[in-house]
């Protein structure tokens, strides 16, 4: 599987990290139920990606993931926008908002023990695609910062590459949108 990150420069991001600090959840969880100790207190892997920035801080030097000292009450995580035609990227942002725990990419291609080949396999394995739902939170998010004609060319993407199954019943609820228009 080719990955997004090929320059060894960036191979330490907040989502490569993330996967990291998942990683020493495991092992560590491991530890303590082989030395018959209880579970760790906190558990990162119970955590979206998009929530570890209410309980983990993103150090910037050392690149990594450290858990915050108190708690992130006002902390906000996001994660960038990613059309559908972003293909695997979008598929990719798609499983990081549902799958809690993932320790890979492979960890996010996997679903029920089988190894998908693609992001966009794996959302249909999980169920994620079976509905407009999807379809109906993209024009909701981009509603809020895209213009008029980015959102027609987003619902014609959504129209030709994603099959909705209602695309007229996301027109009426999208398509008179002031920001649509």
């Amino acid at each position: 599987m080719v990955t997004f990150l090929d320059n060894d420069r960036l191979q330490k991001t907040t989502l490569t990290e993330f996967f990291t600090a998942n990683k020493q959840a495991e092992r560590e969880q491991m530890a303590a139920a082989a030395a018959g100790r209880p579970p760790l207190e906190f558990d990162c892997r119970e955590l979206l990606y998009q929530e570890f920035p209410i309980q983990m801080t993103w150090n910037r030097t050392f690149r990594q993931w450290n858990r915050r000292k108190r708690g992130g009450g006002g902390t906000l995580g996001r994660i960038y926008f990613v059309g559908p035609s972003g293909v695997e990227r979008f598929y990719l942002r798609l499983l990081l908002t549902v799958m809690k725990g993932p320790t890979s990419f492979d960890g996010l291609h996997t679903f029920d023990g089988v190894l998908y080949d693609t992001f966009k396999s794996a959302c249909i394995a999980c169920g994620l695609l079976d509905s407009d739902e999807q379809w109906d939170h993209s024009l909701t998010e981009a509603a809020v910062w895209q213009s008029g004609s980015q959102l027609r060319e987003l619902f014609v993407c959504i129209l030709l590459h994603c099959h909705p199954v209602s695309p007229l019943q996301l027109w009426m609820d999208h398509g008179s949108c002031p920001s649509f228009v």
